[in-house]
């Protein structure tokens, strides 16, 4: 799971909670990147979602 340091509105604890609850989940935090983190770093997202 990825979520962005400055990301104040999608999950107040970047998603920690989210990622305990999934068995096997991991979570990246990347820095200086809000709640549009998907057009901010498309790089990023894609190359997680294709597992590279």
């Amino acid at each position: 799971m990825l979520f962005g340091s400055d990301d104040t509105v999608h999950s107040p604890d970047l998603g920690a909670t989210l990622t305990g609850r999934i068995p096997g989940a991991t979570r990246t935090v990347v820095d200086g990147v809000g709640g549009a983190l998907l057009w901010a770093r498309a790089d990023l997202v894609i190359s997680c979602a294709l597992g590279s």
